[in-house]
């Protein structure tokens, strides 16, 4: 096992330690004299010298280092930090076989990750539900949520556990145009305690309890494009053929499948989870647009799988309307889409349209549905809707299927899917806006349309991608430095972010220096990793891990963030710079 260090620029990677064992010399490392570029690897030890762990260990034990000290290992004229030679550490000196845990670091004591409003917009006398997911190392003592009415008097509500790490309160139905504030604690078993939202009871949720007619915003939309393949190309287009604007308020999308009760046509029955109407696992996601987002009469809008990054380094220059999550480390000038219920975009695994086997062949088929549903009505309707592959089994049909005292009315259930695969950088594209044969009456879209009875063979075909976009904004922005105001903990895996911009025709270099001016690391050098942005929406980003440029942990303590822009031209440097605060904590 080798760790090693390389900052992309010299000719040579540092050693920073090696563990090996048994008696294969072929394992055993000797870089003696290899020249990369213009270097040459000093000497390690011969492998004939090397010393080896000698024992295996079984299962439930494992190698472990006895003390930090690397005892006895060479310190000059080899290839690792300050000149180590890694090679010639006594391994069965310094290393034994023990029962034992590998070692946890303390990440999280308690922590609220999402809370979700059911229904989003409650009607007069409707109880509201907030569910709170809750995460951390320690039991979780109780949750309590808080709400205030038209700027009461704050009243306390004991949360429910739901036994799947959500914890639920209601609160009472209110009057019209009451408008409510909320927010939720919880406390550990240890005396922690945390809020959402961050910065409660100063900073808090609200709604306002209006009456909503039940189908006021729907409207025609249309699926136009698709593409599949690639996490960072994937992105679904959205198209509005009418003469008016649509608001996209109460609009959902999905590519979660139906499986045993799961479902997205089961979303009004309330409390939604990944179990009952699909998102948040397996990459799937289910994800509702912004309260505000607007699809314009007769124009287009994409949302990107894999954020607004990734679609600029596919589609250059360009930028989708709407992400599907934040795939930066900094909230950019995309939309983010938001979530159906905590996890329901973001799981274990970011979302991806991708489902095909090893040779490429369709091994259960997907589906991209784009729904509705107003917050009041027992069913959802189906706006648009495009199946490709096998597996028709996994997008059954509602037909029948009951919620409060409604039914979904019958369906064709995808007679005739898309069984043609696209290639890298092509999509899946609609040809026909009339929906071709498709059923107009009788069912559960929009004024009765079947979605399912597309016959989507002839009204899609396969093309190069071109998805809707806005162009990246350009223009030029004064030099910024902005870094977060808090401590960081690099020996817990914490980053320290820090944005910037420059100017035009201008190199610049970012480092950080400890307060007696030396320099500790250059986390930045347009020379060599292109030039930092000028757009003040879009900064460049850089993370600091909290090591120096040998890769070892520097010592809590304040250093300086340090950002020189020199124009190209003139010469004429400016220079800007802000703290860093570096903290440590204890492992376990």
């Amino acid at each position: 096992i080798v760790l090693y260090y390389w900052d992309g620029v010299t000719d040579l990677v540092t050693d920073i330690d090696m563990f090996f064992w048994g008696s294969t010399e072929s394992a055993f490392v000797d870089k003696t004299g290899v020249t990369v570029g213009g270097s040459t690897y000093a000497a390690d030890t011969a492998i004939n010298q090397q010393q080896p762990f000698p024992l295996a260990h079984d299962g439930g034990s494992s190698y472990q280092r006895l003390a930090p000290d690397e005892a006895g290992e060479s310190l000059t004229g080899g290839n690792g930090p300050d000149g180590h030679d890694e090679t010639s550490e006594p391994l069965p000196n310094n290393w034994t076989v023990e029962i034992g845990s590998p070692g946890v670091y303390d990440l999280i004591d308690l922590a609220i990750t999402g809370a979700t409003l059911s229904p989003s917009s409650p009607q007069p006398t409707e109880d509201a539900t907030v569910t709170s997911a809750v995460a951390g190392l320690v039991d979780v003592a109780s949750v309590t949520l808080h709400y205030a009415v038209d700027g009461g008097a704050y009243q306390d509500v004991t949360c429910d556990d739901n036994g799947n790490g959500t914890w639920s309160g209601v609160i009472p139905g209110q009057a019209e145009n009451a408008v409510v504030a909320w927010y939720v604690t919880v406390a550990g078993s240890g005396g922690e305690s945390v809020v959402w939202p961050e910065g409660a009871p100063g900073t808090v949720e609200n709604y306002t309890v209006e009456i909503i007619v039940a189908g006021e915003g729907l409207a025609r939309l249309l699926l136009t494009e698709i593409a599949t393949l690639g996490s960072t190309a994937e992105f679904i287009e959205i198209y509005n053929p009418n003469t008016f604007d649509v608001d996209l308020k109460n609009y959902y999308l999905t590519d979660a499948i139906h499986y045993d009760d799961q479902a997205y046509w089961n979303l009004p029955a309330g409390s939604p989870t990944q179990s009952t109407i699909g998102g948040g696992a397996f990459a799937d996601f289910n994800a509702r647009f912004p309260d505000d987002a607007v699809l314009p009469a007769g124009e287009s809008i994409t949302i990107s799988m894999a954020g607004s990054s990734a679609f600029g380094e596919v589609f250059v220059g360009e930028l989708p309307h709407y992400e599907m999550f934040e795939d930066n480390d900094y909230a950019d000038g995309v939309t983010d889409m938001e979530e159906v219920f905590p996890g329901s975009i973001n799981g274990d695994t970011a979302p991806t349209l991708t489902n095909f086997g090893d040779t490429g062949t369709y091994i259960n088929g997907e589906i991209v549905a784009l729904y509705y549903w107003d917050g009041i009505s027992d069913l959802v309707v189906d706006i648009d809707i495009f199946i490709w592959g096998e597996g028709l089994s996994y997008s059954a049909t509602k037909q029948g299927v009951t919620i409060g005292s409604s039914t979904y009315a019958s369906e064709a259930n995808y007679p005739d899917p898309f069984m043609t695969e696209h290639a890298h950088l092509e999509s899946y594209q609609r040809v026909d806006f009339d929906e071709g044969t498709e059923a107009q009456a009788g069912s559960n879209g929009f004024e009765g349309a079947d979605e399912t009875s597309e016959n989507f063979t002839a009204t899609w075909t396969v093309g190069d991608a071109d998805p809707a976009s806005v162009e990246i904004p350009v223009g030029e922005a004064a030099v910024t430095l902005a870094v977060p105001a808090r401590t960081f903990l690099p020996n817990i895996g914490e980053r320290f972010l820090i944005e910037f911009t420059t100017e035009p025709k201008t190199e610049s270099v970012l480092r950080i220096f400890d307060l007696e001016g030396r320099l500790v690391r250059t986390l930045f050098d347009s020379r060599f990793d292109g030039a930092a942005s000028t757009v003040a929406d879009f900064p460049s980003i850089e993370a600091w891990d909290g090591r120096n440029d040998v890769y070892e942990l520097v010592k809590a303590g304040m250093y300086i963030i340090h950002l020189q822009v020199t124009d190209k031209e003139s010469g004429d440097r400016t220079e800007k710079t802000a703290p860093a605060v570096v903290a440590t904590r204890l492992s376990n």
